[in-house]
């Protein structure tokens, strides 16, 4: 089967308004993943905001200029910078990927607990069929993506704190 093709079909489209509170996403990039945007999905689909709280805003980019021009952007708010990774910046509650992707869904498959699998573009919510089913149930379970970008300790720490957030891990 063709691998893109399997990824796109994967996701579920949901249209919802911005959530970006700097503006600086869109529906080319750079786009928003992450905690923040679980958070903001449970929102949407509950009517009530969760009791627990989103650690940081993720960027992602889609271009080598998209990366630049958030790096510039938050260079001057006067936040902290530190250099997490190679390609991944925090600015206090930012966080900047650099690694770029052609589009969201690409992103979001790379992840390893699946109720991770969801992004913003400030026009959709794009959230993975076993995210959509996790968070409705509250539950969560790995992806099968458990190498390369996450390693085990990682990993770890990650189920540890989504289930903090009342997550039921589902091995």
């Amino acid at each position: 089967m063709n691998k893109i093709k399997e990824i796109f079909d994967d996701f579920r489209v949901i249209p919802h308004t911005n959530i970006d509170p700097f503006n600086l996403v869109s529906p080319k990039g750079p786009w928003i993943v992450g905690s923040y945007v679980l958070w903001h999905f449970k929102t949407f689909l509950t009517g009530k905001k969760p009791d627990w709280q989103y650690g940081d805003i993720d960027y992602v980019v889609h271009s080598e200029e998209q990366g630049q021009k958030l790096l510039d952007y938050f260079r001057k708010t006067n936040r902290k910078e530190t250099q997490k990774y190679d390609t991944v910046f925090k600015f206090d509650d930012v966080q900047i990927g650099l690694q770029q992707y052609e589009d969201i869904r690409f992103r979001l498959s790379h992840h390893d607990i699946d109720i991770c699998q969801i992004g913003c573009d400030n026009t959709n919510f794009y959230v993975s069929s076993s995210a959509l089913e996790s968070i409705k149930n509250n539950t969560c379970c790995l992806t099968g993506n458990t190498t390369g970008i996450y390693d085990p300790v990682r990993m770890q720490n990650r189920i540890q704190k989504y289930t903090k957030r009342g997550f039921v891990f589902q091995p």
